[in-house]
């Protein structure tokens, strides 16, 4: 994540970090999809918590080869958030290490798509209209959001019988 990447109310995703496999060098490129092209809420805690972390570990500046989908390319000075202890970008097998051993540190069982699976659900739960999530998510169909994320929940099937018996219909 860079820093232009932030606002007052979102984080904007519309890049990922890759190595090159041969050249071992380091750069941008859009996402996948369209649909990966998102923003991230950005909640007051997660601000501020953001914020303490860029003061504690200073965001690292770096040219970057910006690659686009229809193969042009450009160089762009950006100031990443999060980096390894020796400045390099963090990977996903970083980060995945990283949580692992926090995980066992605190002796919880937990992934991070275990994470966003909860987050979703929980949004879906409080009434959050699923296009909403989907775009948070970055999925590029509501069914995959609702296919993936939304769980009956109990609260649910109590309105849906409240719903009915307002209604006079007998619930199944």
């Amino acid at each position: 994540m860079c820093v232009d990447q932030i606002d007052a109310d979102d984080i904007t995703l519309d890049r990922q970090i890759r190595k090159h496999r041969e050249i071992k060098e380091w750069y941008l490129k859009e996402p996948k999809t369209r649909a990966g092209v998102r923003a991230a809420v950005l909640t007051p805690h997660l601000s501020k918590t953001l914020t303490a972390y860029m003061e504690a570990n200073p965001p690292v500046e770096r040219e970057m080869t910006y690659r686009y989908r229809n193969g042009d390319e450009e160089t762009r000075t950006v100031r990443l958030i999060f980096t390894t202890d020796d400045g390099q970008p963090m990977t996903r097998e970083y980060l995945r290490w990283r949580w692992d051993k926090a995980c066992k540190k605190a002796n919880i069982k937990i992934t991070r798509h275990r994470l966003r699976r909860t987050m979703a659900t929980l949004l879906i739960g409080d009434g959050v209209d699923v296009k909403t999530v989907q775009a948070i998510l970055g999925h590029s169909k509501a069914s995959i959001t609702l296919d993936m994320y939304a769980d009956p929940s109990e609260q649910g099937r109590a309105a849906a019988r409240k719903a009915l018996a307002r209604r006079r219909i007998k619930a199944a």
